[in-house]
């Protein structure tokens, strides 16, 4: 599954606070890098997000997208602002909660639904609390959010489990995170998405 964040109405009260601890206002950009395993072999590559902006209850920012040997591909995703966090935006998909949650106190859950042509995915989340991890741009105290999906296709019917893990460092955003999926695709897949870099804002 890529890596992909969501969104919901929210009232205008809360526009100022358009955002999530997955990608705080200080950072101007960050660099992942991205390596997945399954029978087909290996493969790797890099993904960058930047250039975050808000309008109203939405936020967007610029993705660019990086596999080895090919050529970036560069995307603008755009999310709607929830007061549980945020989620995607997409023409032919219909998003329910939230993906990225805003509340990350130990035990907090969240839920988050997406439904397209002939296929949809019931999320669930929990924060599991603090833990130190360690990727290619530092080691940081980050909170552990893991979460499991169940997918229902038409055609395959209900497919087993994804379970994946989050790491959220406060000021610094999301720093990792992993995934087992034993079915979306034709065959299983583990990812692993790791924090290369965190550029800041300059101050004025």
């Amino acid at each position: 599954m890529r890596f992909a964040l969501l969104s919901l109405v929210l009232t205008s009260a809360l526009y100022a606070d358009c955002t999530a601890p997955v990608f705080p206002a200080p950072a101007t950009s960050l660099r992942f890098i991205e390596k997945r395993h399954s029978i087909a072999g290996d493969t790797q590559s890099e993904m960058t997000w930047s250039n975050r902006r808000i309008q109203g209850d939405r936020i967007q920012w610029t993705q660019s997208y990086t596999v080895e040997g090919q050529e970036p591909r560069l995307e603008t995703s755009h999310y709607r602002c929830t007061e549980d966090g945020i989620t995607p935006v997409d023409e032919g998909t219909t998003f329910t909660g939230a993906q990225y949650g805003k509340h990350l106190e130990s035990g907090a859950t969240w839920k988050w639904t997406w439904a397209g042509e002939g296929i949809s995915a019931s999320y669930d989340y929990r924060v599991i609390g603090r833990e130190k991890v360690t990727v290619p741009a530092g080691t940081f105290d980050a909170v552990r959010v893991d979460y499991t999906a169940k997918v229902l296709s038409q055609t395959r019917g209900e497919l087993p489990l994804i379970h994946g893990s989050q790491w959220i460092a406060e000021r610094v955003g999301l720093v990792k995170q992993t995934e087992d999926d034993p079915a979306l695709g034709l065959t299983p897949e583990q990812s692993t998405l790791e924090l290369i870099e965190a550029q800041k804002a300059k101050s004025r």
